[in-house]
């Protein structure tokens, strides 16, 4: 089996996109603890809380740590498609032990409605129409940042998983309290073209990406233009991985935890 290849590029300008998979139920309502099935964790950090924002298409899955001293830098990682908030803890958990706020939602396209639709997917958020609605969704959880007590949202990091790389392109683009993003397998499956605006108002913010294979690499960056970038190499067992598993790898999760500390400091200055 030949291992596949995992680079991180840190760049001046932005990324994107492709996809990706669930578990633990939330409460319904607006941003409350759910409280059940949540991992043990070290005495010094405060325990996840798993909450659904209310979001203008629905209740957005999400999940929240906060810095163990107040206040912490906001982290805002948004996930891939299908993917469940709490398959990010072993990368959000040693972000918020290193002192930052993050706040992990689910893929805006995943919401489910309640009523007579309840537990279907409205087919035309899946496609380049419905990406204003999902940007709609966002703004709840940069309202739950702005409002949560022990939160220093006056800048925030943005981390996109699989096709949540396409929103965090877009909310970089349009917000201007939006410091350093992080794309996580934004893959092959978009045309990076499309979002050509988007890349270049993201020009001048620290910006990281993490990719499973070399090929996607050169792909993305002869597509998107960009030709001065820096590549750290990482061999890793397996082909391929999605990417809500891409930064399960230690080293992966250690070389994240460093580029953070070096362009997004967990206390402001």
């Amino acid at each position: 089996m030949v291992g596949s290849r995992i680079a991180s590029l840190w760049l001046g300008a932005g990324l994107l996109c492709a996809p990706a998979h669930g578990q633990a139920p939330p409460v319904a309502g607006d941003a409350r603890p759910a409280g059940q099935g949540q991992a043990a964790v070290t005495k010094a950090v405060p325990p996840a809380r798993l909450l659904e924002l209310p979001a203008a298409y629905g209740p957005l899955k999400s999940a929240f740590l906060a810095a163990p001293r107040s206040p912490g830098r906001a982290v805002l990682l948004i996930g891939a498609m299908g993917a469940d908030p709490g398959q990010y803890d072993h990368l959000t958990r040693p972000l918020q032990q290193k002192g930052y706020a993050v706040l992990t939602v689910q893929y805006p396209a995943n919401i489910r409605r309640a009523g007579p639709d309840a537990g279907r997917i409205d087919v035309r958020r899946l496609t380049a129409d419905g990406v204003p609605d999902l940007l709609r969704d966002l703004d709840a959880a940069v309202a739950f940042l702005d409002k949560e007590e022990g939160v220093d949202a006056s800048k925030i990091a943005i981390i996109g998983s699989g096709l949540g790389a396409t929103l965090a392109t877009l909310m970089g683009a349009k917000d201007p309290r939006v410091a350093a993003l992080v794309y996580v397998d934004p893959g092959k499956h978009c045309e990076s073209s499309n979002h050509q605006e988007s890349l270049r108002a993201c020009s001048g913010k620290p910006s990281l990406l993490v990719a499973g294979a070399e090929k996607d690499f050169r792909t993305f960056f002869r597509e998107s233009g960009l030709a001065n970038y820096q590549m750290i190499e990482a061999m890793l067992p397996g082909e391929e991985l999605p990417a809500d598993r891409l930064t399960m790898q230690p080293r992966v999760v250690t070389e994240l935890i460093s580029w953070f500390l070096a362009n997004y400091p967990p206390a402001s200055s």
